[in-house]
């Protein structure tokens, strides 16, 4: 590492080698992500190092706030910010822009050139507060319209009815809608001077109605006063699909006294478009349903001249003029008029103010009439038409001509004596050039021979040379090289930077030239293509794993790290600490954590600082913004080097969200001096660093806030970057216009890890010069969940409701549309739960999951509209499979304490893997089983040689409520209940389960469990059991003093019998089996289970079958009174008590009426357990302390359990001696 004078640290560029084009090949990829890159192949390109100084950063032009406003912004610029020309309008590349601006704006656009062959426009919003009344009154208190002809022309004034005609449609048009979009059409036609003697065309749209005016020089002040009466026959009237007033061409005469309005109720632009060009070509339309002669207007129109004398005619007299002496005279050169749109060499004649014969005299050709062309010129006087062929520039450059939106080549090369092959011939190499037949307004253009203009700028235009104030460039220097985007993205023939192949594909249109696309594309310019820049392979493939220190803050999904099998993880981010304002690391809010994350070792251990909380709240996103201020640089850089070495940590981790960034709600806009202060920051840190020990930083997968990182000088310095390659998508986008390609609300169902995004991500780091061994690159194990609009809805265009999200809160994570992937599995698996916003917990009855091929990510869906994207464990190694064979530098996991409840794979819902053996093994003398971890194998009973009854069950120990009918208060009173003999043939043993850790073979000893059978007690007179309820848990228990907040029971005078159910228990001892069998002997297979959830290992005495008959082992909670139904075989589990169901809430009296040994949560399916004492809901119901004792500790005691199985405490196995007991906690 080096500094150069400037402070800045030297980088060596990572640039793409032209030649080289990888070929991707992923070993140990799933067929799913083999038939995805055939369907989606991944383009690469090799990186080949140079020795030159340079960087993105350093070559990429500034983009200034108000040019990201403009870009971001879903309106265009204001009509009075950027003037009455529109020329300095937005331009949007595509006419269905413009639904996303819910403001009224003006429109402008190449008359000739249908937009249906190319939808570029340009608009401005009108923010106007002038009223339409006032705009009106400014302009005329008349219809009659003033002559635009040279004095001394005849002129005659006629009267004409202008024509309304409407088509119907079945749905109206909303009239304040037309109203908004004519007052500002009206205040635009205000500004306009009528004594210019030019044609108008105005363009307005405000959300359902599109409006268009055409005004020939000839008609005056007539638009104005008819867009009043237009709009007070509407208010009146309504109307529906379209109107048109019209003043049509008669007479002979010219496009000079035609005059339109065209109101489309379907916004429909193409209609608008068309009516003002046949107008505009003194043509009329004549396609509508309903049509009337409706208003009259005066119109003073040129009239014939005799062969002797010219006159000047008025209503009420005739005023004679001679012409100017001059023009009678010959001269070389004659004095000339050009031909409009319905001209004839009558109209021409009367134009001119001279006879028919003259003009044939002064343009003798005899086939003129039946040739003219607009533009044309002709001649009004004696003498040869002057030469109007346009002759290069001196310098060498062509002569140019800005082309407005009513002209064609036709007109173009009829008004400069040239030809359209001509024309085409001069433009070859001029920028945007899209042919005669494409002609675009706003541009410049060569008529002549000669080097090519400088583009005309585009005012919303951020990259290429068409970027406002750009220079013309030195010789030899491309045009499209100039201003090139940010980090080396994509730069469109439209000034756009982005990295979608919107932006990145590269086309030529027919003409070759340059700044051109092939029909339908955007056409990129520069830094062109979504090729993945694959560099050497890292020396080693990291997996980090990210782990939520924070996770304790949850109600459940709640693990301590050393809890986690860390084994396949080569770096653990323990994830947050902070920063104190004096810019030392604070672990305080995760010290317990912290502590036991001391004690690991095994990997390397790096502490995370920041996170987007800290970045963000307002009470501490000034301390990263601060820290790296030169002032504070050192004090922070001294102090994280400090704690990583006192701690013997192995590295640091920055997650700054996110430097330079404008947008981010509750806090003030980052500053543009953010950036190089961060990169000081990295650099120096890197520096201070002890050797062997990391420095690695968080970086966005987003361009416009990867922008604000000095990405690749950061690189350079850092040990890795950690690409946050996920929430590509959320409930963030709805509304949002730039959010999702093809979906301008922004509300498409899309998936937040979809593929496809990421590789364009990765495209645009790399192009920007990170090397992809430096890049670990994001997966996650949580998803974004929407509430999908339509239920059943399939594909990319399916949408989701918004602004806010519908998405049921996890039960854990318990935000609307961030779920854990431990949330997600436990729904797929039936036992899947939501909270309302009241705390009422709802069981999720329905769901399916597929993976999405194109996406390459997996989608659930569940309760009809909930729709979540995530990625399983199998998507992820995918994912890790092809970033290894793009030399990145490894995965980050976020988060790896969301994947799974109790730190493994296996939650407290039904496993994944569920095996079933058949009660077959048992007639083995070496039974043996084995799966895929992480699993539960559910066992088969163990039959007995002879029916065997259990007499020595112990007591049960619970609390009942007793009222006291004389002193009129509850009490609560402990009791004891027996229960009575039963009968068993068969020994029930707690299902097995191997973790993802325990990948040996196993040699156990099953642990019995047994459940007696329900039996009926009778409730004493005055007694009540705890109703489903949550009772204060400071009640007091003592048996003389009445409670102070009684739970609504029902007592009863008599006795009543009740039903109990007791769970597995304590201890019970039974005769041998039948056969003399040994322990059992459990393998981790490495073969996935099959279909049938059958796995078996290489032993001939293995199951090789799933049981799905009589005598397999079962599941069943729904004899607790919890619901649910019986499981066995092959089949679906139910809910119910214990840890797959109801997490241990079960009583004796069933649901809610009382805790097991495992205490009670809220998530049992009827409410909360009845008892006291518990400090979790509910009380104490069968306990294990002398006279049910109800201490908080034995209440939230937690015990590993299985499958309804509580704490057995000791048994006499078969295989032990009958005289030994063995004491095991399950």
């Amino acid at each position: 590492m080096w500094f150069s004078p400037s402070g800045a640290v030297a980088t060596c560029l990572l640039l793409l080698s032209p030649a080289t084009v990888l070929s991707l090949h992923v070993d140990g990829g799933s067929d799913n992500l083999s038939a995805y890159l055939a369907a989606h192949p991944v383009a690469t390109k090799a990186a080949a190092a140079v020795s030159t100084f340079a960087d993105a950063d350093a070559n990429a032009n500034t983009l200034t706030p108000e040019l990201i406003n403009a870009v971001l912004s879903q309106c265009p610029s204001g009509c009075v910010e950027a003037g009455l020309s529109p020329r300095n309008w937005t331009v949007y590349p595509q006419l269905d822009r413009l639904a996303m601006c819910n403001q009224t704006m003006l429109l402008d656009f190449s008359l000739f050139t249908s937009l249906r062959k190319d939808g570029s426009v340009r608009a401005c919003t009108t923010n106007s507060t002038e009223r339409f009344d006032a705009a009106i009154t400014r302009n005329t208190n008349t219809l009659n319209a003033a002559s635009c002809l040279p004095k001394g022309r005849v002129t005659t004034q006629v009267q004409q009815s202008l024509q309304l005609a409407f088509n119907q449609s079945r749905t109206p048009a909303t009239v304040a809608d037309f109203d908004a979009a004519a007052q500002q059409l009206a205040a635009a036609l205000s500004q306009r001077n009528s004594s210019d003697c030019t044609d108008t065309t105005a363009f307005a749209y405000s959300n359902s109605v599109a409006l268009g005016l055409f005004a020939g020089s000839g008609v005056g002040d007539v638009p104005a006063a008819v867009l009043q009466q237009l709009l007070a026959k509407i208010k009146t009237s309504g109307f529906s699909s379209s109107a048109v007033v019209q003043l049509c061409a008669q007479d002979g005469r010219s496009s000079e006294y035609t005059f339109g309005i065209v109101a489309s109720g379907e916004r429909d632009v193409y209609l608008v478009q068309d009516a003002v060009a046949a107008w505009a070509s003194a043509e009329c339309i004549t396609t509508f349903d309903d049509a009337e002669d409706w208003l009259d207007i005066t119109l003073s129109v040129p009239s014939l001249v005799g062969n002797s004398t010219t006159t000047t005619t008025t209503t009420n007299s005739t005023v004679r003029a001679t012409l100017n002496k001059r023009a009678l005279n010959e001269r070389a050169e004659c004095s000339t008029i050009q031909v409009v749109s319905g001209d004839s060499c009558a109209s021409l004649a009367a134009k001119c103010g001279i006879s028919a014969s003259d003009f044939d005299k002064y343009n003798p050709s005899s086939t003129l009439c039946s040739t003219l062309v607009v533009g044309q010129h002709v001649c009004c006087s004696a003498g040869t038409l002057p030469d109007y062929r346009p002759q290069p520039n001196a310098n060498g450059t062509c002569a140019s001509h800005y082309v407005e939106p009513g002209e064609s080549c036709a007109s173009l090369a009829a008004a400069n004596d040239l030809t359209n092959a001509e024309i085409e011939s001069f433009n070859t190499d001029t920028w945007a050039w899209e042919g005669c037949d494409n002609l675009q307004a706003y541009q410049y253009i060569c008529l002549s021979k000669g080097d090519p203009p400088m583009p005309a700028p585009v005012a919303n235009a951020v990259c290429g040379p068409q970027k406002p104030g750009t220079q013309q460039p030195a010789s030899g220097v491309s045009l499209a090289s100039l201003n090139p985007c940010p980090l080396n993205a994509c730069c469109n023939k439209y000034g756009q930077c982005g990295i979608t192949p919107d932006f990145c594909t590269e086309s030529k249109s027919a003409t070759g030239a340059p700044g051109t696309s092939a029909p339908g594309q955007n056409g990129c310019i520069s830094n062109c293509g979504t090729d993945v820049v694959v560099g050497d392979a890292p020396a080693e493939y990291i997996n980090i794993g990210y782990f939520e220190g924070y996770n304790v803050e949850r109600p459940c999904l709640n693990m301590e790290i050393t809890a986690m099998d860390l084994t396949p993880y080569t770096h653990i981010h323990l994830s947050f600490g902070e920063v104190s304002t004096s810019y030392e690391v604070d672990i305080s809010s995760i010290q317990d954590q912290w502590e036991l994350f001391q004690q690991l070792s095994g990997f390397k251990k790096i502490l995370s600082l920041g996170g987007w909380s800290f970045s963000t709240d307002p009470a501490t996103y000034s301390i990263f913004r601060e820290g790296v201020q030169p002032g504070n640089q050192d004090t922070f850089v001294a102090n994280i080097v400090s704690f990583v070495t006192d701690n013997d940590l192995d590295g640091i981790d920055i997650d700054w969200e996110y430097p330079a960034a404008p947008d981010i709600p509750g806090i003030p806009a980052g500053s543009a001096d953010d950036t190089e202060n961060y990169l000081t920051f990295i650099t120096k840190l890197r520096s201070a660093m002890p050797s062997g020990k990391s420095v690695s930083f968080c970086a966005p997968a987003s361009y416009w806030y990867l922008r604000g990182y000095s990405i690749s000088k950061m690189a350079a310095v850092a040990d890795y970057v950690v690409y946050m390659t996920y929430d590509l998508h959320g409930q963030w986008d709805y509304a949002h216009p730039y959010a999702i390609d093809g979906c301008p609300a922004g509300n498409c169902l899309r998936s937040q890890v979809n593929l496809t995004e990421t590789l364009q991500t990765l495209a645009m780091i790399t192009k920007a010069g990170v090397p992809s061994n430096k890049i670990a690159v994001g997966v996650s194990s949580y998803g974004r969940s929407f509430q999908m609009t339509t239920p059943g809805c399939t594909g990319p265009m399916c949408t989701y409701t918004g602004g806010g999200s519908g998405a049921y809160p996890g039960p854990c994570t318990q935000t609307a549309g961030y779920i854990a992937n431990a949330e997600i599995n436990a729904i797929l698996n039936g036992t899947g739960s939501w909270e309302d916003s009241t705390g009422a917990v709802h069981h999720i009855n329905s769901f399916s999951s597929y993976l999405d091929t194109d996406s390459q990510s997996n989608i659930a869906v569940y309760d009809s509209t909930q729709w979540v994207g995530y990625m399983d464990d199998s998507v992820k190694q995918d994912r890790s499979k092809l970033y290894e064979s793009l030399h990145m530098a490894g995965v980050i996991d976020w988060a790896i304490d969301l994947d799974g409840y109790g730190g493994d794979d296996v939650s407290p819902g039904p496993g994944g893997n569920l095996v079933y053996p058949p009660q077959s093994i048992w007639d083995s003398p070496d039974p043996q089983i084995g799966c895929t971890p992480p699993c539960i194998i559910v066992l088969p009973p163990y039959p007995l040689t002879v029916t065997h009854t259990v007499t020595s069950w112990p007591p049960l120990t619970t609390t009942l409520l007793s009222s006291d009918t004389a002193g009129g208060g509850v009490y609560v009173k402990t009791t004891t209940i027996p229960v009575p003999a039963f009968s068993i043939s068969e020994a029930s043993l707690q299902p097995v389960t191997l973790y993802s850790t325990d990948t040996d073979t196993y040699t156990i000893n099953p642990v019995q469990s047994i459940t007696p059978s329900s039996f009926i007690w009778t409730l004493p007179p005055d007694y009540a059991t705890f109703p489903v309820t949550t009772p204060t848990p400071m009640t007091s228990r003592d048996t003389t003093v009445p409670l102070t907040s009684v739970p609504s029971a029902s007592f009863f005078s008599t006795p009543v019998p009740v039903t109990i159910q007791p769970q597995p228990t304590y201890s019970v001892e039974y005769p041998k089996p039948p056969v003399t069998g040994g322990p059992l002997t459990v393998k981790a297979s490495t073969t996935e289970p099959s279909s049938t959830k059958t796995s078996t290992t290489s032993s001939g005495t293995s199951p090789s079958t799933s049981c799905t008959g009589s005598g397999c082992g079962k599941r069943d909670c729904s004899i607790f009174g919890c619901g649910g139904s019986t499981s066995s075989g092959g089949g679906s589990s139910g809910g119910g008590c214990g840890l797959f169901g109801c997490g241990g809430g079960c009583g004796i009296f069933g649901c809610g009426g009382g805790c097991g040994i495992t205490g009670c949560t809220s998530t049992c399916p009827l409410g909360s357990c009845g008892g006291l004492g518990c400090t979790v809901p509910g009380g104490c119901g069968n306990t294990q302390g002398p006279d049910g004792g109800d201490s908080s500790d034995e209440c939230e005691v937690s015990a590993t359990v299985s499958a309804c199985t509580y704490l057995v405490t000791s048994y006499s196995a078969w295989y032990l001696a009958s005289s030994t007991t063995t004491t095991e906690t399950a």
